[in-house]
């Protein structure tokens, strides 16, 4: 009989050939069905022209002085035309395909004047129509007054900026703005409406004019001279000029700025939507998920990445097409999907931990992408700086402010300080044991594993259950075998105290008041001065049963009596296979860290 092998990869390689970069997203965001030109002025430094956002479309060129192009346009952008003011620089270029009864236009600038009492005028835009008319987008800063928008002069022998239609607003301010301005035919009259940064507007209408069908757009950088334009002004940048049919004017103000400040799930759902790969987001409805910085330049990839990074979930490959994606709170504290009793041979050996420092961290340092850093460093405790040296780590990430660094270090230290061995491998036979197949098929990614009674199975393991969070998986199945290799990691480090929860704060200045034999039923527990005491079943009936560490040995207590030292702790028969003695320490087994 002839045998095929097939090796299927999943959403996530295939994705991962995708290494070219992803246009700015304020270059994707444009893209609209009515648009007809647009040239985005995200040329390198050392260009001649500007080229078309469009294939085929016509480039613009420099027709007075020189052009310089900068680094740094608007926050989505990568890049942006840098006029030299004294130059008196300009570019021009054809105008193709544009309605005569309804267009508008777009494009973001920046500038500051030198002195805020002087004025500062300039003209980054103008467009002549097929009747004559001319359109100048205008900003102009005098005495404290700002006015932004769009003037109309009906020759080039008109002087008159009184066919104006705009707002007095404060833009003059070195930052990026979006001026949007669409113009429409309507009878003997031409309907205005200027949008600054996708929100102020302001709505005019010009009687008895014929609007023009656009046919060349010039002083495309020419700020300075001219008499009518003040040189006085500086920092002057254009970027993304767009024209478009009709008067819908597209989204672009949120892409322009990055998307900063977009949740780590909706940049992951918006992306993928753009890409057209589809994703699956497991995500509490109360999580407002994590602020992130501007969007850059980067790979599809690389983006995702970048929001598994800043939100400290798991991005996979998708149980159907596309991607799935599980945000961090909702790895917190996970219920137990599968139990495997090592006793009755539910897991096929061998099922060793691994006593390593991979994945140890006792010093986290994180850093903002264009931003400041926090660094938190655990000092005491059997994986402290102080017991075993300095693990060190760092991350840098995308997030929106500085806010949040130092938890973000915290974090990153308490995950890599969870006591315990890791199980970076678990095997199961279905076939062996099949009545643990259907709890194994209901067990998703990040789903909780309990592995019990190990120690019956393998005598020098250490005592107590051991619980993992299931990270990945491998199948075999045939006629004859169906086997697991699943990839597993420590659930501590995923559980945190959480409101509406149930969960004790560790355990300070509390030994053994009197040995512990094997088998025992209640222990002794002495509190040292100055020291709260254990809360009791009476007080406290919701703290029981708990878990604690006696001497390395994980004792489950499900009571608690007296109000002074020592008091008496109600315990399951205790696992200990040797007597434990007077004085050692008892803390709590695997305490709840705190959330991100």
């Amino acid at each position: 009989m002839p045998i095929v092998s097939l090796q299927a990869s999943g959403t996530l390689r295939r994705l991962i050939q995708r290494n070219k970069p992803l246009k700015s997203a304020l270059y994707r965001a444009i893209s609209a069905s009515n648009l007809v030109q647009w040239w985005p002025l995200e040329d390198g430094i050392d260009a001649t022209q500007a080229a078309s956002g469009l294939a085929g479309g016509a480039p613009m060129r420099v027709d007075i002085g020189i052009m310089d192009f900068i680094d740094g346009g608007p926050v989505g952008g990568a890049g942006a035309a840098q006029p030299n003011v004294a130059a008196d620089n300009n570019m021009s270029v054809p105008l193709v395909g544009l309605s005569a009864t309804a267009w508008h236009v777009s494009l973001w600038m920046r500038g500051e004047p030198d002195d805020p009492g002087s004025v500062a005028y300039f003209v980054p835009l103008e467009v002549r129509t097929d009747n004559g008319k001319i359109y100048r987008v205008v900003t102009q800063w005098q005495s404290g007054t700002v006015n932004v928008g769009i003037a109309r002069y009906e020759s080039e022998a008109d002087a008159s900026e009184s066919h104006f239609a705009g707002l007095d607003l404060p833009v003059m301010d070195g930052n990026w703005h979006l001026h949007q301005i669409a113009l429409a035919q309507s009878g003997s009259n031409v309907s205005v409406t200027f949008v600054l940064d996708g929100d102020s507007t302001d709505a005019e209408t010009w009687t008895g004019v014929t609007l023009g069908q656009p046919v060349r757009a010039t002083r495309i950088g020419r700020f300075g001279g001219g008499g009518e334009v003040s040189s006085n002004a500086k920092n002057l940048a254009v970027a993304h000029i767009a024209f478009f049919n009709g008067t819908t004017m597209p989204d672009q103000y949120a892409a322009g700025l990055g998307y900063v400040g977009e949740a780590a799930v909706d940049r992951l759902t918006r992306l993928c939507a753009e890409e057209g790969v589809p994703i699956d987001i497991t995500q509490p409805d109360s999580d407002p998920g994590v602020a992130m910085g501007p969007q850059g330049v980067d790979t599809f990839v690389n983006l995702l990445r970048e929001c598994e990074a800043s939100d400290q979930g798991l991005l996979y490959d998708g149980l159907g097409p596309g991607l799935g994606y599980i945000a961090r709170t909702s790895t917190y504290n996970q219920p137990v999907t599968l139990i495997l009793d090592a006793s009755q041979g539910d897991i096929a050996p061998p099922f060793t931990p691994t006593d390593d420092d991979q994945g140890l961290v006792n010093k986290a340092t994180v850093s903002r992408k264009g931003g400041s850093s926090a660094t938190y460093e655990v000092v005491d405790g059997p994986l402290g700086t102080d017991t075993i040296g300095t693990y060190d780590a760092s991350k840098t990430l995308s997030l929106f402010d500085d806010s949040r660094l130092q938890r973000y270090a915290e974090w990153l230290a308490q995950a890599g300080t969870v006591e315990g061995f890791r199980y970076p491998n678990l095997s199961l036979n279905l076939r062996s044991r099949p009545a643990r197949s259907d709890a194994w098929l209901d067990t998703p990614l990040n789903g909780r594993i309990d592995a019990t009674n190990v120690i019956d199975a393998t005598k020098q393991h250490p005592p107590g259950d051991v619980s993992l969070l299931l990270q990945g998986y491998g199948e075999t199945a045939s006629s004859k075998k169906w086997t697991v290799a699943g990839n597993t990691s420590p659930a501590q480090s995923r559980v945190v105290a959480a409101l509406n929860t149930s969960f004790r704060l560790e355990a300070v200045g509390q030994t053994l008041a009197s040995s512990l034999a094997p088998g025992a039923t209640s222990l002794s527990l002495a509190t040292a001065a100055g020291h709260a005491l254990f809360s009791t079943t009476a007080q406290y009936p919701a703290d029981f049963p708990s878990d604690l560490d006696v001497g390395g040995w994980q004792i489950r207590v499900t009571g608690a009596s007296g109000s002074s030292s020592p008091q008496t702790l109600d315990i399951e028969a205790s696992a200990n296979t040797v007597t434990i003695p007077a004085g050692a320490t008892v803390k709590l087994w695997r305490p709840a860290g705190l959330a991100l």
